[in-house]
């Protein structure tokens, strides 16, 4: 059987800084732009907003936004809340494969790579090792035209892709 690549732009949308009518209103718009919404939450509240407003996928962030501290077992703790039929990102501390398997272990369907790829000197070597367990991933830091052809080289199969950017020039891949 031929595996299929999949590349899909989506738009992030953060519970925590936006109303239920405010997160309605852009995801309303990234639908009309065919852009997939990952509506981002944090604790039980924001994805009861996330739920108001029919997410199809929904983020735990295992990352406070107001210390940067990391808590793995975040998006452990609120996966029940979100209901099957919605695709669920585990979002943030994902350091290395075991990492990964983590995250295969307790349910979730994708998870959203950035900090440790941002930081790494050798982004298809990293990319590599961290997909060797796990194929769906969304990555983040994308910075550059650079950045986007080691990414290309190196997918096989993918899940998801987050817009990248660099300056005011937007890629979508």
């Amino acid at each position: 059987m031929k595996q299929k690549q999949w590349v899909h732009p989506v738009s992030f949308l953060i519970c925590s800084i936006l109303s239920v009518e405010e997160l309605k209103y852009f995801k309303d718009i990234s639908d009309d732009l065919g852009l997939s919404a990952l509506v981002e939450c944090h604790d039980e509240s924001e994805i009861e907003k996330a739920l108001k407003i029919n997410s199809r996928m929904i983020g735990v962030n295992n990352r406070n936004l107001k210390d940067f501290s990391v808590n793995t077992n975040n998006s452990k703790d609120f996966k029940d809340l979100v209901p099957k039929d919605i695709l669920f990102v585990s979002e943030s501390g994902v350091n290395s494969p075991e990492d990964i398997k983590n995250i295969i272990d307790m349910g979730a369907d994708a998870a959203l790579v950035g900090e440790v790829l941002m930081r790494a000197e050798n982004k298809k070597f990293t990319l590599d090792w961290l997909k060797g367990r796990y194929d769906k991933i969304k990555l983040c830091g994308i910075k550059s035209e650079d950045d986007i052809k080691v990414i290309n080289e190196s997918i096989t199969r993918l899940y998801r892709l987050c817009i990248c950017r660099e300056k005011v020039k937007i890629y979508i891949i």
